[in-house]
C-alpha cells in the first residue's frame, strides 16, 4: 500500500509543532521533534510507521494539545491515503475485467 506522499515535516508544522532553544554549557540549542527527525535520520517511511505513543519518546512533542493534533492529522493523512489506494485498486480491477 505504501506510504502517504506528504512530507512528515508538513504533518509537524499542521500541528502546531515548534522548534525551542535549549541552554547548554555550549550555548543555545535548537530542539524539537523537526532537529530530532535530523538528528535521528528518520526518514518518510520510519515517520509513517511510528506508533501514537512514539511521538513523545522519539519525536519529543511533550505538549498535550499538540501530540493530540498530530496524532489526529497522522491519522487522517493515513487513513486517507488507504482509501485512494482502496479506490485506485477498484478501478484497476475493474480495467482488468473489461
Amino acid at each position: 500500500m505504501g506510504i502517504p506522499q506528504i512530507e512528515p515535516t508538513e504533518i509537524l508544522k499542521q500541528a502546531g509543532c515548534k522548534s525551542k532553544f535549549e541552554w547548554k554549557w555550549k550555548g543555545p540549542k535548537e530542539v524539537g521533534p523537526f532537529e530530532k527527525m535530523k538528528e535521528l535520520k528518520i526518514s518518510a517511511d520510519a515517520f509513517w510507521n511510528l506508533e501514537e505513543g512514539e511521538f513523545e519518546g522519539v519525536l519529543e512533542v511533550q505538549d498535550y494539545g499538540t501530540k493530540k493534533n498530530l496524532i489526529k492529522i497522522f491519522n487522517a493523512a493515513k487513513d486517507s491515503h488507504a482509501r485512494e489506494f482502496r479506490k485506485q485498486e477498484k478501478l484497476d480491477k475493474k480495467l482488468t475485467k473489461e
